[in-house]
């Protein structure tokens, strides 16, 4: 889910649509407007997936597609290791098939490589940002 918002509205830690991936913002730059033009901002953002930097400017006043996050919890089933070969490397991921705690869906996400000591049976907090589901957290039990 998407909604529009002016770049003036945009703040630092919020999240942008860049190219038709979800960007968090690390910075925001403004510049006062000129003798022969408006006030620009420069936005300086990280992919939500792959960690890919972006810099981009645009004039105060345009308006920008912002996701809807959906936050939920899962608790995680089983993990397993999956080898990729790219080229000549081979890279290892962690993906982890977890249960979606409202909805009961089950389904596979990658595990970020800071959460190491995932296990079995552990919930998790995940966010599905335009389609895409990323763990955040591990929840801590009660």
């Amino acid at each position: 889910m998407i909604k529009v918002e002016e770049v003036n509205k945009l703040k630092e830690g919020r999240f942008i649509i860049i190219e038709n991936e979800a960007y968090k913002i690390n910075s925001i730059t403004k510049s006062k407007a000129g003798k022969h033009g408006s006030a620009k901002a420069r936005i300086e953002a990280v992919s939500v997936i792959g960690n890919k930097k972006r810099s981009i400017v645009k004039g105060t006043g345009d308006k920008v597609e912002t996701p809807i996050i959906d936050k939920r919890s899962a608790q995680v089933l089983t993990l397993r290791t999956e080898v990729l070969t790219r080229g000549i490397e081979q890279i290892e991921k962690r993906i982890a098939n977890v249960m979606d705690m409202e909805s009961f869906e089950t389904f596979d996400i990658e595990v970020p490589e800071e959460f190491n000591e995932l296990k079995e049976g552990n919930e998790v907090m995940y966010w599905n940002i335009l389609g895409n589901k990323v763990i955040q957290q591990i929840k801590k039990a009660a």
